[in-house]
């Protein structure tokens, strides 16, 4: 069991409100987790600095590009029951799809899930011009037939937040659910991640936090843009508090010891976690996972970065360790601070 004396829980709070302040971060929410049980966990700061609501540990996140992991993880369910083949043509399953390029025929779901497909990433995601309806994600991905791809398919890593909106629509397609039903069906009810929704509908205001900016005078405020558009449910959308997060890293420790198949089957997961494509030293993707090296150990996750946001989600297999790092500004260093936690906790 990993344990901190008083001194040192008090030291790592210190180091991290000294982060903050550097970076002006209104809110942050910290948390460690070691083979079921929590060693730490912390909020700092403001939920919503208008309504001077103090921040809460159940208070639930926009999570941003962690949500990608949640869609790799349905697509990976669809191949598990024969519904689809990651080495199968993205345009096999989008039949109404007529793109301008010949290159989108050699597109495949493996190379969507480990962004080596070529496609783009997004420029403009109309979060002040958000779409709430079911049609939202069908229209978007119809709307990028005349797509212009950056490299072959195949050739390198390129993240891209499109591939991902079209394998939530793939997603849609295959199983004959909308992507968020699909998700808290199949993901969110078996793994017990009770407060997790990609609907923002459903997420109480009460818990939600709010996203913050600096304006021209370059002074804190909240943003009067929420990053939500269900066009972008797949890469970006999932609400979460910070313990829905370890509750699925348990899961995830839990299939990867052959302990449990409710979401995932272990051989299936372990392929997700294997390297697909590098990106730098020490850093490469599988399936949707980033893995990575720290301190000669193998860290698995994601992160998020949308306006107002800034998280990052890291599991640790061969210690069974999970660190979770959120804050309502985009500008935060969340990745500093979870490495910071794993300095004094790993």
């Amino acid at each position: 069991m990993i344990n901190l004396t008083h001194n040192q829980k008090n030291e790592l709070d210190r180091k991290i409100q000294e982060h903050m302040f550097f970076l002006d971060i209104p809110g942050l929410v910290a948390g460690v987790w070691f083979a079921g049980e929590m060693v730490y966990e912390e909020v700092f700061g403001m939920a919503d600095l208008d309504m001077k609501r103090v921040m809460k540990l159940d208070d639930i996140f926009h999570m941003a590009s962690i949500s990608k992991l949640f869609t790799a993880t349905a697509i990976i369910q669809l191949h598990e029951k024969m519904s689809l083949h990651i080495d199968d043509k993205l345009l096999d399953y989008l039949p109404e799809f007529r793109p301008a390029k010949s290159i989108f025929d050699r597109v495949t779901i493996r190379q969507m899930l480990s962004h080596t497909s070529g496609l783009p990433d997004c420029e403009d995601y109309e979060w002040d011009h958000a779409r709430f309806d079911d049609q939202a994600l069908g229209d978007y991905v119809k709307a990028q037939e005349n797509l212009q791809f950056v490299h072959q398919p195949g050739e390198r890593f390129l993240y891209s937040n499109i591939a991902y909106e079209m394998l939530g629509y793939v997603i849609q397609r295959v199983s004959g659910m909308n992507f968020e039903n699909y998700c808290q069906k199949n993901i969110f009810t078996p793994a017990q991640m009770n407060n997790s929704d990609f609907l923002k509908v459903n997420v109480s205001d009460k818990r939600l936090v709010q996203p913050h900016i600096k304006d021209d005078n370059n002074k804190v405020i909240k943003s009067k843009i929420f990053p939500y558009n269900r066009s972008h449910a797949p890469s970006s959308t999932l609400y979460a508090p910070m313990e829905d997060l370890f509750v699925f890293s348990k899961a995830v420790l839990e299939t990867l010891e052959g302990k449990r198949d409710d979401i995932l089957k272990q051989r299936s997961l372990q392929k997700m976690l294997q390297e697909e494509t590098t990106i730098k030293k020490n850093e490469s993707v599988g399936l949707g996972w980033f893995l990575s090296n720290y301190r000669e150990h193998r860290l698995i996750g994601h992160e998020g970065n949308d306006i107002g946001f800034r998280t990052s989600y890291a599991i640790v297999p061969n210690k069974k360790i999970s660190i979770v790092v959120l804050a309502n500004i985009q500008k935060a260093s969340t990745r500093n601070v979870m490495r910071l936690l794993y300095d004094f906790l790993g």
